[in-house]
């Protein structure tokens, strides 16, 4: 049945689908909804994102010779610890987990990087935001799902 024309599938079953799917529907426009958050703080990352240049470098260069960005870890940490947070999935697992993300206190650090003071207020801001949003995600619908969490937008050659 879950491959047939919606026509040859009953009536009944046709609702049922569509009743199940949305639990997941609100998921992924909840998830829409946070990309759009963060998207203004990596626009301003993306412009200030410095590589080798000294102590304030904003990234840095990885074993599999791709670059990991302040960017990188605080939209992973912010998804992972506060949008998806709690008990509502059954697993989260991020490309970036073994990250040692502070934003709570200053100064804003990801790993070994200093966040510039310049993002502060931003990140606050965005972070005040993500708590909110993930108030509207149900705390059962999705505990048997496992999410999976790889902040691409945060590298800058995908953006």
């Amino acid at each position: 049945d879950a491959f047939a024309p919606m026509s040859t599938v009953p009536r009944s079953s046709r609702f049922a689908l569509q009743a199940s799917d949305k639990p997941l529907t609100e998921l992924c426009e909840i998830t829409k909804e946070a990309c759009d958050i963060v998207s203004p703080l990596l626009r301003e990352m993306y412009s200030q994102i410095k590589i080798g240049t000294g102590t304030s470098d904003t990234a840095l260069f990885k074993s599999d010779a791709t670059f990991f960005t302040i960017a990188d870890g605080i939209v992973q940490h912010m998804f992972i610890e506060y949008l998806f947070a709690g008990n509502k999935f059954h697993e989260i697992v991020g490309e970036e987990d073994d990250s040692v993300v502070n934003i709570l206190e200053t100064p804003y650090t990801v790993d070994s990087l200093v966040v510039p003071e310049e993002f502060e207020d931003l990140i606050t801001t965005t972070l005040k935001n993500i708590k909110a949003l993930a108030s509207r995600i149900d705390q059962t619908a999705y505990s048997d799902m496992t999410i999976f969490v790889d902040p691409i937008d945060g590298t800058r050659e995908f953006a």
